[in-house]
């Protein structure tokens, strides 16, 4: 299969692959969470998945920019600055406060688009090694720690009534952090950011002339 080839050529299968794309898009945002060993390093997985009521093209035309989201993104997910570095890799710079203490980090997202059709965007990213990207990057470089080991991907598929099933995971190297507190984190921040990115597609869909997108309740499931 193409979609099998392709992950293994640009992320990391054993890791992705833990989190199967569901068939149907369940009735309300789900997240769940796991921990796995990779490459001497322990990450935590989070899957997130919902229905939408906009299109696949509506999400791409997003996606396609990711420079453009500490412009939208709301203030509780700590976003400082996104940046295009080239192509579709872009720097990234959070503050997330967690039970107290403030997590800074800064990444290098290297974004692999598998497959862009009108009815399925599948995309996965890996983070980058700061040191190859040093001159470019050096005038948003903080001093916050860089994020070395990280996965993520997207994949949105056309439904058979309209919208679209969409999906999301990322895996990040815990460093030191016990798991179950990155998992917790993760899965408090990824509803915020899916909701975030749901009403900003419907926003543009909506502005570019098609019909306003009707609410899916991207809430979490109890």
């Amino acid at each position: 299969m193409l979609f099998a080839l392709s992950v293994a050529a640009a992320c990391e299968p054993s890791l992705m692959g833990q989190f199967p794309v569901p068939t149907a898009p369940p009735p309300k945002l789900t997240v769940e969470t796991t921990s796995a060993k990779y490459d001497g390093n322990t990450y935590t997985g989070a899957h997130v998945t919902m229905r939408s009521a906009s299109p696949v093209p509506a999400w791409t035309a997003v996606l396609e920019h990711p420079e453009l989201q500490d412009e939208w993104h709301p203030k509780e997910l700590g976003t400082e600055r996104v940046e295009r570095v080239e192509g579709t890799d872009f720097f990234q710079r959070t503050a997330i406060s967690v039970l107290g203490f403030t997590v800074r980090r800064q990444v290098i997202a290297r974004v692999h688009w598998l497959q862009s059709t009108v009815d399925r965007l599948h995309t996965c990213w890996s983070a980058g090694v700061p040191a190859e990207f040093a001159r470019r990057v050096q005038s948003w470089d903080d001093g916050s720690t860089w994020q070395e080991h990280g996965f993520g991907g997207w994949t949105i598929t056309s439904l058979p009534g309209g919208g679209s099933a969409v999906s999301y995971q990322v895996w990040v190297d815990t460093n030191g952090i016990p798991a179950p507190l990155v998992a917790w984190g993760v899965s408090r921040t990824l509803p915020t950011l899916l909701g975030a990115f749901e009403a900003h597609v419907a926003e543009l869909y909506a502005a570019s002339g098609a019909a306003p997108a009707a609410p899916t309740g991207a809430v979490a499931a109890p």
